[in-house]
């Protein structure tokens, strides 16, 4: 619980502008793979996520989510066969990927590597169907593919999942590629 209490508080200073998001995120990051409680991980996970939209567009996308990718994927590792909080870890490696301009980051890479079959760290884990339309959206906001390779993957995810969320996912992915037809 202290350790809770103690994310708790780095995130009311760092959203009250008393220390910065980077520090904490750092500091997250750098705990993130050594802790074995679950509980903790998730609480820590959801305090800087919830900081994230406070972040500066640069600072987030150069420094902060590849630093936290990487946590998450130590720490998805860690957790290979805890399926109560593998299926969490492996939503915020989805949403902690980013390809940063000013970084070497390109975890979205990684990510189109994973949902391929291709990406040796992450290939162990398996992808839910909720997984992939979030990859899918991730390539859809990724600025190195035109749309005929977006709606390839689009297509290649709708083969496997035509529910309700593939309907939901086409039209997202068909408004950021700007069809509105």
């Amino acid at each position: 619980m202290t350790k809770i209490v103690y994310f708790r508080y780095l995130y009311d200073e760092a959203r009250d502008a008393k220390i910065s998001i980077y520090q904490v995120g750092d500091i997250i990051a750098k705990f993130l793979p050594t802790e074995k409680d679950e509980t903790v991980i998730r609480y820590a996970l959801f305090f800087i996520y919830k900081l994230l939209p406070f972040a500066p567009g640069a600072l987030k996308s150069n420094y902060l989510l590849p630093l936290l990718f990487d946590s998450v994927v130590k720490t998805l590792n860690n957790f290979k066969d805890n399926k109560t909080v593998h299926p969490l870890l492996v939503q915020y490696v989805i949403w902690f990927a980013s390809y940063g301009e000013r970084s070497n980051a390109d975890n979205v890479a990684r990510l189109i590597d994973w949902l391929d079959g291709k990406e040796q760290e992450l290939a162990q884990f398996e992808l839910s169907n909720s997984n992939r339309w979030d990859i899918v959206e991730a390539i859809h906001s990724y600025p190195f593919f035109g749309n005929s390779t977006k709606e390839a993957y689009f297509d290649k995810v709708a083969k496997i999942d035509g529910s309700d969320e593939m309907l939901r996912a086409k039209k997202l992915c068909e408004a950021m590629r700007g069809n509105t037809d």
